[in-house]
């Protein structure tokens, strides 16, 4: 099986890079391979070695990142992760591994569409919260397309600068598995970013843990990553 996406973690460095590495020259795909560069960059606060980048170091032919693109077209991207080659492993429990986990986490969102998902806004916050009448929540999610792409040294990607169409969620059901009739809430959007919608959730759904999902979409119709959250509902006699 062919998987649309693949990380490389190196030690160490302190880079995300993409193709092409093999030459200082942008990509096909250079808007999505940017896209997750970039916001993967975001969140360990590591230099953005891509082609025609201020940061692009040197040439470096061989590496897994161009073939997994170039001969397979598979997203693919290089993390340079620690402080040295032989890390010390109280420092990678205790520093790299929760310094690197959630920009490994938040890779793994888009590696069915790698290609598209990532040019879309991301949820930046969700939360549920219990109402004041039994089966009834409150939801708040906030999206936002510019701030893992630009939110940092390397601003001003393309992908970052759309407004908002919509934001959706849904109950107990991934995004990818939807079918008419499974319950959801939508907002349609007035374009501000980050966007903030408010949905008051009435479940009526028996007593256990249920799943909500939230996924956003960009006026160029491209969708983000999808978030999901548990909820517990356990009604009292």
């Amino acid at each position: 099986m062919i998987f649309p996406e693949c990380t490389l973690i190196y030690s160490y460095g302190g880079y995300v890079y993409f193709p092409w590495g093999y030459k200082n020259e942008r990509g096909p795909d250079d808007d999505a391979l940017q896209a997750l560069g970039r916001k993967v960059t975001y969140f360990g606060g590591y230099k953005f070695w891509g082609p025609a980048s201020p940061d692009f170091e040197y040439e470096a032919s061989g590496d897994a990142s161009d073939y997994m693109y170039g001969v397979l077209g598979v997203d693919s991207f290089g993390f340079e992760i620690g402080n040295g080659f032989k890390e010390e492993c109280d420092n990678f429990e205790e520093q790299v591994m929760p310094n690197n986990l959630p920009a490994l986490i938040y890779a793994a969102k888009p590696a069915k569409k790698p290609l598209s998902l990532v040019k879309g806004p991301d949820i930046t916050q969700f939360e549920i919260t219990a109402g004041t009448l039994e089966d009834v929540f409150a939801a708040f999610v906030v999206a936002s397309d510019s701030l893992k792409v630009n939110g940092h040294a390397n601003g001003g990607h393309t992908t970052g600068d759309q407004g908002f169409a919509r934001i959706q969620i849904f109950l107990d059901v991934h995004l990818n598995d939807y079918e008419s009739g499974n319950i959801t809430w939508e907002t349609q959007s007035v374009g501000n970013d980050p966007e903030n919608f408010e949905a008051t959730i009435s479940l009526g759904v028996q007593d256990g843990r249920h799943t909500i999902f939230a996924q956003a979409m960009d006026n160029d119709g491209y969708s983000g990553p999808i978030s999901g959250i548990f909820v517990g509902v356990s009604r009292i006699d």
